[in-house]
C-alpha cells in the first residue's frame, strides 16, 4: 500500500467515524424516554458520555493507544505532506467547530 493509499484509507475511515458519531448522537438526541408520569424526556446521554470517558479503564487505554501511536511515528516520514493535508482535511477546520461532548 503506498502513502497515498494510506492516507485515503484513513481519511475514509475518519469520515466514517464522524458519520458514525454524528448519527448516535442524533439517535440519543431525538430518543426519548418516558418517565413515570408519562413525560418524556431526553436521555442525558452527553453527561453518560462524559462520565464514561473519565472513568481510570477508558483513560488507561486511551493513554496506552497515545504511546503506541508516538512510538510508531518517532522517526520523520517522508509522507509529511500527505499527513499535513489529512490534518487539515479533518482536524484544522474542526478546531473551532469542537465541543467535548
Amino acid at each position: 500500500m503506498t502513502d497515498r493509499e494510506m492516507t485515503l484509507a484513513l481519511g475514509n475511515y475518519i469520515i466514517k467515524l464522524q458519520r458514525d458519531i454524528s448519527a448516535l448522537q442524533g439517535v440519543f438526541t431525538e430518543y426519548r424516554i418516558e418517565t413515570q408520569m408519562g413525560q418524556k424526556v431526553e436521555i442525558p446521554w452527553r453527561e453518560m458520555a462524559k462520565t464514561i470517558s473519565q472513568e481510570t479503564g477508558e483513560q488507561q487505554i486511551a493513554v496506552a493507544q497515545r504511546h503506541s501511536l508516538l512510538l510508531a511515528i518517532a522517526d520523520e516520514t517522508q509522507g509529511s505532506a500527505l499527513i499535513r493535508a489529512l490534518h487539515n482535511q479533518f482536524l484544522e477546520e474542526k478546531a473551532s467547530e469542537h465541543t467535548p461532548l
